[in-house]
């Protein structure tokens, strides 16, 4: 059994709300505001996703490749990179100030989009794939426009011939 990926609010990951969650195809912009946005409460590491990301994606994948590790650069401080082989370490990090989220999140947001790009080009090169996505997702019709029927009794309403010559009578 794999572990589940928690949300990047910090509870579980949700489909209606696209910004708990980071999808393989999005964009690189987009997963950089994804994380930029997610909640990570300082020297707080219970119900923290990016943590959780880091956790249950970021050092597998790396352990993948044959090197687990997850790096943190550091170069506007002029400070000499973080690098994690555990998630202890980082934890440990996080809960003594450390590794800020305001370092934290750059390199979270780095990492995954190394990690999706290959995905992603690999997506966009095979038109099978795509059909395959359009097939199993396809996009919601667009909602049309509801058209209010005004009815006479607005400002600025035409009236009928009846009621104006009824007027002109009155």
């Amino acid at each position: 059994m794999t572990s589940m990926v928690g949300g990047l609010n910090g509870g579980k990951m949700s489909s209606s709300d696209p910004d708990s969650k980071i999808d393989l195809l999005d964009p690189p912009d987009s997963v950089i505001r994804k994380i930029r946005k997610a909640p990570a409460v300082p020297k707080v590491i219970e119900e923290n996703g990016v943590l959780a990301l880091i956790e249950t994606v970021l050092l597998p994948v790396a352990a993948l490749r044959g090197h687990k590790e997850f790096r943190v650069e550091r170069d506007r401080d002029n400070l000499e990179p973080l690098i994690y082989t555990s998630i202890e370490q980082l934890h440990e990090d996080y809960k003594n100030d450390i590794l800020t989220p305001q370092t934290l999140k750059p390199a979270v947001a780095a990492a995954l989009n190394k990690v999706l790009a290959p995905i992603q080009d690999a997506y966009f090169a095979s038109p099978e794939w795509q059909e395959i996505a359009l097939k199993a997702y396809p996009p919601e019709p667009k909602k049309e426009k509801k058209v209010k029927k005004l009815g006479t009794k607005y400002p600025g309403a035409k009236k009928d011939d009846t009621r104006a010559s009824e007027d002109v009578n009155s």
